[in-house]
């Protein structure tokens, strides 16, 4: 059974493997299943779009990449965003989908305070991720996202910078 990456926000399936972490991380899952990545439309190297995907087109997306790549039955693991589109995914094509492994991900990314549980601090991470957007590329991401990192500096950050 094929495991399937399905990224966050920003990747870049090439731009990744100047990661160490990375290296290490989908060298130990390709210890025992084969690994498919792939990069979202508009993001690292697909080609630019004109408009955000939505959460429906970027599944849509994904089933191409199954069927493309000959995939009946797979493990998907989403983190951030990408456990979005994999929970779609999931629901929409249950007998495609043998095992769903979540990090870091939410179900919904709409910032109203519907008053369920961890909303005040999801909205509280969005606002901080819309700031960012506005540094994208001045690492500002790193200190606070990944403290553990961010020593890496600008080598780390290089990796997402080209992704976007």
């Amino acid at each position: 059974m094929d495991l399937v990456i399905v990224a966050g926000w920003v990747s870049h399936v090439d731009m990744l493997w100047a990661d160490p972490g990375w290296v290490t991380f989908v060298g130990e899952l390709a210890s025992f299943a084969p690994v498919i990545l792939y990069d979202k439309r508009g993001t690292g190297l697909y080609d630019p779009v004109d408009s955000v995907p939505t959460l429906d087109g970027r599944a849509d997306d994904l089933r191409s990449v199954l069927d493309a790549a000959g995939c009946n039955q797979v493990a998907l693991l989403g983190f951030s965003e990408g456990g979005s589109i994999s929970m779609l995914f999931a629901a929409t094509y249950p007998q495609r989908v043998r095992a769903l492994v979540l990090l870091a991900t939410f179900a919904s990314g709409v910032l109203d305070d519907d008053g369920s549980p961890g909303r005040t601090k999801w909205i509280e991470l969005m606002t901080r991720v819309r700031s960012t957007i506005d540094h994208w590329g001045e690492g500002q991401t790193i200190d606070w996202a990944a403290p553990s990192l961010s020593g890496l500096g600008r080598n780390f950050g290089d990796v997402f910078a080209c992704g976007v």
